[in-house]
């Protein structure tokens, strides 16, 4: 689920010209946030970082909550 939700804010920059992936990195991020118990806060398909030179926003600013008080953000 927080995978699904992770493609979901994070678009496959593999398509963008000036991305390089680095998928070890990302697959440590889902493991900590899973590792915590948190969620998520970010909007899908809202980017949080905008340059003239990036083909298209990207998510690099990253919201996170417990679990517990998530939904009383």
């Amino acid at each position: 689920m927080l995978a699904r939700c992770l493609w979901q804010l994070i678009p496959p920059l593999d398509l963008d010209p000036l991305y390089k992936a680095c998928d070890i990195e990302g697959i440590t991020l889902v493991d900590w946030i899973d590792h915590y118990d948190l969620a998520l806060l970010n909007t899908p398909g809202i980017g949080t970082f905008h340059r003239s030179y990036i083909a298209r926003p990207t998510n690099i600013n990253l919201t996170l909550a417990h679990r517990s008080i998530a939904n009383h953000i």
